[in-house]
């Protein structure tokens, strides 16, 4: 189709009005939390039946280019439709993001879940806001039904995090060391906290936060005996390493530089292996010594 308005819009800007011009035409839209993808469709010059059929084109498109597990949905009222990865809305046990690039949803390990991305706000406030800015407002009574199960849903789970915070505070067994590693891989230790149990560590989305990190490592010790029940220093610092080696390593050099290679020394498009590994990070000791373990 020709005389199509592209808008990608990021969470940041969840809470901005969209513009009235924008709210009067038929629309298309990818929703994930880190960002909206809209498409916007002038209906004087397009049916909607026409942006219909191309919403079904891309829910095919991405469904086939997206994780199999996922169930790319959609959803339409009143000249707008709604592409999601779930079909109770959203896919909310894993984190993905719609990639325009590659057409997909596609899986965030950084992120537990949207409820830990969105933090204290309400997911239904969420979704709704996020659709308000794109001017998709009209189709929130459609999908009420979805938003109050999610919404029951991140108050379960905000119920359980507080029954584990009671616990840690009342019963604490474990001491967990929190290390950052400094220069030449020297850990040392920033701070530190008490839980009831390791599952405490894992799920509480503020000791997720505070264990996170390229270059944050922990140590869990139990109370009564000292015992060492948990230490990732090492581990997180043989990952450091080999970040920067792989940095130093690519496996794939891209066309583009191959060709710049294979020219003659002289060129001025001439490109050398050593200058494209080039990067900027800070040398340590034990780098030139380094091999990864494979």
């Amino acid at each position: 189709m020709e005389n199509i308005i592209s808008v990608t819009t990021h969470s940041f800007e969840f809470n901005n009005g969209a513009s009235n011009e924008f709210k009067e035409m038929f629309q298309i839209h990818i929703f994930s939390p880190v960002c909206i993808q809209s498409y916007y469709y002038n209906p004087q010059e397009v049916s909607e039946n026409a942006v219909q059929k191309e919403a079904l084109k891309w829910q095919k498109l991405i469904q086939q280019n997206s994780d199999s597990n996922l169930k790319i949905s959609l959803y339409s009222q009143s000249g707008i439709f709604l592409i999601t990865n779930g079909d109770q809305l959203i896919y909310d046990e894993e984190f993905y993001e719609f990639s325009p690039d590659n057409d997909s949803f596609e899986y965030v390990d950084e992120v537990v879940d949207i409820y830990e991305f969105i933090g204290q706000q309400p997911i239904d406030e969420f979704i709704s806001n996020a659709l308000e800015s794109v001017g998709a407002g009209k189709i929130i009574p459609h999908i009420q039904s979805h938003l109050n199960k999610l919404s029951g849903k991140q108050q379960k789970i905000e119920i359980t995090y507080e029954k584990q915070r009671v616990e840690d505070k009342e019963s604490p067994k474990i001491t967990v060391e929190v290390y950052s590693i400094e220069k030449n891989y020297k850990p040392v230790k920033i701070s530190e906290f008490k839980i009831s149990h390791m599952s405490s560590l894992f799920t509480l989305p503020e000791h997720r936060e505070k264990t996170s990190g390229d270059r944050i490592a922990f140590k869990a010790i139990e109370i009564e005996t000292g015992k060492v029940i948990e230490n990732n220093v090492n581990e997180i610092i043989e990952s450091v390493k080999y970040n920067k080696w792989q940095r130093k390593h690519p496996s794939v050099v891209n066309m583009d530089a191959m060709h710049r290679m294979e020219l003659d020394s002289d060129d001025q498009d001439f490109l050398s292996y050593d200058d494209y590994v080039a990067n900027d990070d800070e040398y340590e000791e034990g780098d030139d010594d380094y091999e990864p373990g494979f």
